[in-house]
Parts: C-alpha cells; sequence; structure tokens
C-alpha cells in the first residue's frame, strides 16, 4: 500500500516511538476507560506488550481518535488552562451592573481609589473581560473631589457634603430645582395617568414619585395614577388631592430606598399616607435586585414583570376599594 507523505511521516513518528507493529499491527493510545468503546471497531488487546492494537487489513482510520499522534494532540488540547495569577494589585474596568459577578470571580472593591482590583495572587483567567488593555495605575488625584465637580456641573446639589462612591445607587437633590422651571410652583404641582378620566368618580387614587413608577402602577392597577416628582413633594399632592376629591383614599406608592441610610422613599409617602388617612403600597425585592440598586415598582416591573407589579400591589388595592374615606388606620395598610 502506497502511503502519502503525511501519513508516511506519521507512520514513522509512531514506529520510534512504540516500535515496528508485528504482523501488521497498528499500535494505539487507548484509556482504560475507554476500552469497551475500542473494541467495537475492532481493537484487540496484546498480552505481551501489554497494548491495544488494530488488527492487520482494518481500516485505522476507525481507531483514529486512539492512534497515538492523534490521541497526544488530543491530550494537549483538553490540557486545563494554567492560571495567569496576578503578580500585583491589578485594576480591572468593571460595569456597575457587572460587579456582583466579577466579585465572586475574586475582585475587590478598592475604597480609597474607588476601582474594582484583583488582589495579587488572584488567578486572572476568569477575570479577563474586565482586564483593561493597558495597565491601568491609581490615579493620582482625589477621585471623590473630581466626581463632586462633575455633580455639580450637572446641577446635582450636594448640600456641602463629598458623593460617596461605593458602588451604590444615590439620590441626590438638583441645585434651584432642576430640572423644574426656575422659580416655578412644584409643591402640590403633579401629572395624571388617567386616560379613563375616572379621577372624580370616588375610586382610589395612586400617588407615585417619578413618572416611570407611576406608569408601571397604573398598568397594575387601570385606576387614576398621579406623578409628584419627587419625593418631598408626596404629601403637598396627597393632600390637594385629598382636598379635591374627599371620597377618593389616597393610595402612596413608594420607593424603596434601600440603599440609603434613610430609606427617603418609604419615609415621605409614609407622612404623606398618614397626612390623609391613606394607604401605602412598597416594592420588595430580593438580595440579587438589592445589589443591582433595584428601588421602585417600574424597577420590578422590568425586572419580573407586570404580573409581580400587580402581586405586590393588590392587598393594597383592595383595601383601598372596600375602605370608606379615612376609616382604616395606615398601620392596617402596611
Amino acid at each position: 500500500m502506497k502511503l502519502s507523505g503525511p501519513d508516511k511521516a506519521k507512520l514513522e513518528q509512531r514506529e520510534s516511538q512504540y516500535g515496528v507493529p508485528e504482523n501488521g499491527k497498528t499500535w494505539l493510545k487507548v484509556p482504560f476507560s475507554e476500552k469497551d468503546q475500542a473494541k467495537q471497531p475492532g481493537a484487540k488487546w496484546d498480552q505481551t506488550q501489554k497494548m491495544w492494537f488494530a488488527p492487520e487489513g482494518e481500516d485505522v482510520q476507525k481507531f483514529a481518535a486512539w492512534l497515538p499522534e492523534n490521541k497526544a494532540a488530543a491530550q494537549q488540547k483538553e490540557k486545563p488552562q494554567e492560571p495567569r495569577l496576578a503578580t500585583e494589585k491589578t485594576y480591572l474596568n468593571v460595569p456597575y451592573r457587572e460587579k456582583g459577578q466579577a466579585k465572586k470571580l475574586g475582585a475587590r472593591w478598592d475604597k480609597s481609589e474607588k476601582l474594582w482590583f484583583a488582589p495579587t495572587g488572584t488567578d486572572l483567567t476568569p477575570l479577563a473581560n474586565w482586564l483593561p488593555k493597558e495597565k491601568v495605575n491609581a490615579p493620582q488625584t482625589n477621585a471623590v473631589q473630581i466626581f463632586a465637580k462633575a455633580l455639580q456641573e450637572a446641577g446635582l446639589d450636594l448640600q456641602g457634603q463629598q458623593p460617596i462612591m461605593d458602588g451604590t445607587l444615590q439620590r441626590v437633590p438638583v441645585i434651584d430645582g432642576k430640572p423644574f422651571e426656575k422659580g416655578g410652583l412644584k409643591a402640590g404641582m403633579f401629572h395624571t395617568i388617567d386616560p379613563g378620566e375616572s379621577i372624580a368618580k370616588g375610586g382610589p387614587i395612586l400617588v407615585a414619585e417619578g413618572y416611570a413608577t407611576a406608569a408601571s402602577a397604573h398598568m397594575a392597577s387601570n385606576m387614576p395614577t398621579v406623578v409628584a416628582f419627587d419625593a418631598s413633594n408626596l404629601e403637598p399632592v396627597a393632600k390637594a388631592l385629598k382636598a379635591k376629591y374627599p371620597k377618593s383614599s389616597i393610595v402612596l406608592v413608594s420607593d424603596n430606598d434601600h440603599h440609603l441610610e434613610k430609606n427617603v422613599g418609604i419615609e415621605k409617602a409614609e407622612a404623606a399616607a398618614k397626612a390623609v388617612g391613606g394607604l401605602m403600597a412598597t416594592p420588595k425585592f430580593n438580595e440579587a435586585e438589592k445589589e443591582q440598586g433595584l428601588s421602585d415598582f417600574n424597577d420590578l416591573h422590568k425586572s419580573r414583570g407586570i404580573g409581580e407589579v400587580q402581586k405586590q400591589m393588590s392587598q393594597t388595592i383592595k383595601m383601598a376599594k372596600s375602605m370608606k374615606a379615612g376609616a382604616l388606620p395606615l398601620a392596617m395598610a402596611m
């Protein structure tokens, strides 16, 4: 049988490593766990050499997986990648929404430099997606001061304090009421989502901070929903609505600012509900959602769907429909 150049080279390499087969045998490299599999196409065991072989006349391509040169190449390919250990503190580019994943893989947060990093000795292989193309050195300037200046230039009021840069979402008031018109009246002003024009019919009225939250609450309840635009305006808006629609029960759809030391969203909504004898609905999140910074019903809507918003608001809505104006204490609605 005439062999091609590459096949002849492989044969010579095989014979140099394992010797010239007897009686036309072709030696095979069969792991013990694969012996039954190798037997099926006809592999045999040589008791003297203690090696598996393909008998003379058999098509060796049937045994290609166990030909020594192929098996060695396959084992080399399957060889686990050597760990790439960090020889020094290595800074990473980790987006906020991926911080939980990076932390599980060994990344740590540098509080002073406000950057994620891999400690010395950490395997960098699973962190490869966050390794910068060029080495990142810790900034020499004060990152907090730079961030504070950027916030002020964007129109945010830090009220004489430095921003907290811990990777969580923060609420920051705007300077001069921005983006509201300077000098314009805000307290007690609101926007209504009520395409069915049923707000004057005496049914429950929902009040939320932001438009997105109000939109999700309206989709879940199909009830008139009012946008107060910020937490401080919840009580003035609730009082204005109660004065205009005294027969309606008021439901405060609060934000859940679990990431803040003082949960402003719940505190302001609770005060507004007490002021008008109303009820309050607050979104509940699991730990993974809290880590992502989710805080209102619109976040819940996007995370788990409108059905979950309906489920969490259902009891409060049911109570609001059945109660007489001012008859139900706030504590019963919590």
